[in-house]
C-alpha cells in the first residue's frame, strides 16, 4: 500500500512511501520509500512521533497509464507510534436546532425568570417557558408547538415536558388568575418606576364574556378585550398584563391594576385618559407617585399666552417650560415648537376643508402639555419620564404583531387568561434580548428576530453517546463574540 505522508508540525510531505513501524525508544517510525514501484530501490528514514508532531496519512495509488502516481482524497487516519490510527465513522443519532433556544434558555435561567415560575407554577413551568419561547421565534398553533419542540435542544434538555396539543390546551385552563398574581407580584417587587396603558384585541367568540363592544382609539364598536399592560422604565422590561373587559373604560382600570397588583411604592406614568381626581386620591393613598397630562381643557392648566425663556433640546427640538402649583401639586407646562408648528397647519387645513371651525382659544394649546405630579424634580426630567410611554407603546405592539396575541381562536376565558399569560412571558424574554442588543448598540442594525435566525443556523448533533456543537456559521459567531454572552459551555455526554 503506498501513502502520503503529511507533517502538520513544519509542512514536510513524503509520497510513494510504504510505512512500517517499529517499537523503538522514543517512538521512531521508519519509513520505506518505494521510487517508481522499483522494490530494490528503496531508503530509510527516521522519524520522530511526539504529541505536537502529528502526522496524517492518506492513500494514494501508481497510474500505470500515466506512468506516475495519482493522490487519492481518501483520509486513513493518524500516524502513531503504534501504527495508523484510522479514523472512526461518525454515526450521527440526531441533530437539534440549538443556538435560539440556547440563548433564551440561558437569559430565562440568569433573570430568575424561570425559578419564579418554579416556584408559582411548580411542575408546570417548563411547558410554559417551551411555549413562551415559541412565540417569541415563530409563533404556531398548539398543535403544532410539541413538533416544534422536537426538532430543537429543548426537547433534550427540559425533561418534564407535556406540550401535546391536549397537554397544551389543559394548561392554558390551570394558569389561574391567582397564580399570574403571585408572579407579577415577584416581579413587581424590584420595580420602581411603572408606565401605565390600555390596549384591546378584537374577538367575535360569542363564549367569551371579556368581550364586549366598547370604546377604543381606532373608533371600532366590535367586541373587544382589554389589556391593561404595567411596564418598568428603569429595567425596560414588562411588569404586568391584566384581561378587563372590552365595555370598562380607561379610567377605572388604575385603580383596580394598583390594587390587584398590591402596589404602595414607585412612580406611576400614564396617558390623559386615566386622568381624573378619583385615581389622584387613590394613588396618594397608596403612596405611590405619578406623572398624568391634564386634559387640554382642563381649569386646573393656566392660561400663559407665552411660556418663559428656559428650554432643554429634546431629539433636536426646542422645548419650552414653566412650572407652577395646582391643588398642592406640582403643574409642568411644556411647549414643543416643532409640534406647535405642525398642530397649526394641521387645524388650518381642516377648516379650509370645511371638517371644522375657528375657535377663540385654539391658538393657545398647539404644542403644549402639562403634566400633573407629586414629584418635585426638573421639568426636563419629569418630561423625559412623561416621553418614556413610548416604550409602552412598542410592547402593545411586540404583543400584537410578533407573538400575535389578536390571532387567537380560544373561546374561553380561563385558557385566554392563560394564553395571554403565556404571551407575557414572550414579551418578557423578548425583551431581555432586546435590552441585550441594545447594550451592545446593535439593535439600529439587527431586530431580535434577525438574531434569533442566525443563532438557529447552530445545532447540536449526537453521536455515539456524545453531544457535539455543528460548526458555527461565521455571522453567528461574530454576533456570539459581540454580544460577549458565553452561550455554548461544555456539552454533557448523553
Amino acid at each position: 500500500m503506498n501513502y502520503t505522508i503529511i507533517s502538520t508540525k513544519k509542512g514536510r510531505k513524503w509520497e510513494g512511501m510504504e510505512v512500517e513501524f517499529t517499537s523503538l525508544p522514543g517512538f521512531r517510525l521508519r519509513l520505506v520509500a518505494i521510487h517508481d514501484g522499483d522494490e530494490d530501490s528503496y531508503v530509510t528514514n527516521d522519524w520522530n512521533i511526539t504529541p505536537r508532531n502529528i502526522h496524517h496519512c492518506y492513500e494514494q495509488r501508481w497510474d500505470k497509464e500515466k506512468e506516475k502516481r495519482v493522490k487519492v482524497s481518501k483520509y486513513i487516519g493518524r500516524v502513531t507510534s503504534k501504527g495508523i490510527k484510522t479514523r472512526d465513522t461518525l454515526k450521527i443519532r440526531g441533530s437539534y436546532e440549538y443556538g435560539n433556544v440556547c440563548l433564551l434558555n440561558s437569559l430565562a435561567k440568569s433573570s430568575k425568570l424561570s425559578s419564579r415560575l418554579e416556584e408559582v407554577f411548580g411542575a408546570d413551568w417548563e411547558s410554559m417557558l417551551v411555549f413562551a419561547m415559541n412565540r417569541v421565534i415563530n409563533p404556531l398553533l398548539l398543535k403544532s408547538v410539541q413538533s416544534w419542540t422536537e426538532k430543537t435542544y429543548l426537547s433534550k434538555e427540559l425533561t418534564n415536558l407535556h406540550i401535546s396539543p391536549k397537554s397544551l390546551s389543559s394548561l392554558l385552563k390551570r394558569i389561574g388568575v391567582g397564580d399570574q398574581l403571585r408572579f407579577f407580584r415577584l416581579l413587581l417587587k424590584e420595580r420602581v418606576s411603572l408606565i401605565y396603558d390600555l390596549s384591546f384585541i378584537l374577538s367575535q367568540s360569542q363564549s367569551l364574556l371579556f368581550a364586549e363592544r366598547g370604546y377604543n382609539k381606532d373608533h371600532l364598536f366590535l367586541p373587544q378585550v382589554n389589556l391593561a399592560l404595567g411596564f418598568s422604565h428603569p429595567e425596560k422590561l414588562p411588569a404586568f398584563l391584566r384581561i378587563v373587559p372590552g365595555s370598562v373604560r380607561d379610567i377605572s382600570t388604575l385603580v383596580n391594576s394598583v390594587e390587584e397588583m398590591g402596589l404602595s411604592r414607585g412612580i406611576m406614568v400614564t396617558d390623559t385618559g386615566f386622568f381624573s381626581r378619583t385615581n389622584l386620591e387613590h394613588l396618594i393613598k397608596r403612596g405611590l407617585s405619578f406623572i398624568i397630562p391634564c386634559k387640554r381643557n382642563s381649569r386646573l392648566v393656566p392660561q400663559i399666552t407665552v411660556l418663559s425663556k428656559n428650554f432643554f433640546m429634546y431629539r433636536g427640538r426646542a422645548i419650552k417650560h414653566t412650572e407652577t402649583e395646582a391643588e398642592e401639586l406640582h403643574l409642568y407646562l411644556f411647549e414643543d415648537t416643532r409640534l406647535g408648528c405642525e398642530e397649526e397647519t394641521t387645524y388650518y387645513t381642516l377648516i379650509e376643508q370645511g371638517k371644522r371651525k375657528f375657535k377663540e382659544g385654539d391658538m393657545k394649546i398647539f404644542g403644549r402639555i402639562s403634566l400633573l405630579s407629586d414629584l418635585a424634580d426638573s421639568p426636563q426630567q419629569i418630561y423625559l419620564m412623561y416621553k418614556s410611554r413610548e416604550e409602552i407603546e412598542v410592547a402593545f405592539n411586540l404583543l400584537k404583531n410578533v407573538m400575535e396575541v389578536d390571532r387567537t381562536y380560544l373561546r374561553d376565558n380561563e385558557s385566554l387568561s392563560g394564553y395571554l399569560f403565556i404571551n407575557f412571558i414572550s414579551l418578557y424574554l423578548y425583551y431581555f434580548v432586546l435590552n441585550l442588543l441594545q447594550k451592545e448598540e446593535l439593535n439600529s442594525k439587527l431586530s431580535v428576530r434577525d438574531l434569533l435566525l442566525e443563532l438557529s443556523k447552530i445545532y447540536v448533533v449526537e453521536s455515539e453517546g456524545k453531544e457535539l456543537i455543528s460548526g458555527i456559521p461565521k455571522k453567528a459567531n461574530c454576533l456570539i463574540q459581540l454580544l460577549g454572552y458565553d452561550l455554548f459551555p461544555k456539552l454533557r455526554e448523553s
